[in-house]
């Protein structure tokens, strides 16, 4: 099997109105074979305990990933603390 790694690579951060308009844009870069790739993207929550389960979840679409990717996060509540990861499912 091919390792497969994600890494967020940059974070930008925009208050639109300094209310709940807050968005956050990341860059995803991959990392290996994407041949076996099944779901990626990135899970977050306000916690830094984050579960793929249960935690809010954004997928990249598979039929158009490359090395470098974006995801953008709009919504978000101003002063507040987000934990932000990248998850890859591949199929075994």
């Amino acid at each position: 099997s091919t390792d497969i790694a994600l890494n967020i690579i940059s974070l930008s951060i925009k208050d639109n109105d300094k209310t709940t308009n807050t968005s956050i844009s990341a860059n995803i870069e991959i990392e290996g074979g994407m041949d076996n790739i099944e779901e990626c993207g990135i899970i977050y929550g306000t916690t830094s305990e984050l579960d793929i389960n249960s935690s809010s979840k954004k997928t990249l679409d598979i039929s158009t990933l490359k090395n470098e990717n974006s995801i953008e996060l709009k919504g978000l509540d101003f002063l507040t603390t987000y934990y932000i990861k990248a998850y890859v499912l591949n199929f075994e």
